[in-house]
């Protein structure tokens, strides 16, 4: 960081808490999108290869861009704004629990009605494994629930009670 600007390049996700200094800006760029920040506290999640990224807020307030389209959104707490990667167009909700956005930084993944796919995308993406879905194993109830986010074979115990499954591990190859 030098004197006038606080600004760093992102891909991934991340925790922000960032003081106040109007003198001197926090900026960060991602792909696709431009986010501002005046003292606040966050999660960014902005993949590179994503479809969309997503930034939750928790107290203060920031500026979010989509280099894309040019628009911007002034983001208030307990607000996320969702980027669409490939149109570049903003959407911002008031989810029930702002928190879940960063419960992997407790530890845990927090789902809630969320689809059987998603779930096992989170488990491939965060222990970079690939699940062998059985074909059979389509349109199963929606996940409300906590998975950890260090211990693989605990969220494979818990996928297995919640849906009746069972999991062979093969090296990082799983078989539902």
């Amino acid at each position: 960081f030098n004197k006038e600007e606080r600004q760093i390049h992102f891909d991934g996700e991340g925790y922000f808490q960032v003081a106040r200094n109007e003198d001197c800006p926090f900026r960060i760029d991602a792909t696709g999108l431009k986010v501002e920040v005046l003292g606040t506290t966050f999660n960014l999640d902005a993949h590179r290869e994503a479809a969309t990224a997503e930034l939750s807020l928790e107290e203060g307030s920031v500026s979010f861009l989509s280099t894309k389209t040019g628009e911007s959104v002034i983001v208030e707490p307990n607000q996320q704004v969702i980027l669409n990667q490939k149109d570049g167009l903003l959407t911002v909700i008031k989810p029930e629990n702002i928190q879940y956005a960063s419960a992997w930084k407790r530890g845990e993944f927090t789902f809630e009605d969320t689809t059987f796919e998603e779930v096992i995308q989170t488990i491939e993406e965060n222990y970079h494994v690939d699940i062998e879905i059985d074909s059979t194993l389509q349109n199963l109830d929606l996940f409300t629930g906590t998975l950890p986010v260090t211990d693989l074979h605990e969220a494979l115990l818990i996928i297995g009670k919640v849906y009746g499954l069972n999991a062979h591990i093969d090296g990082n190859r799983i078989t539902l």
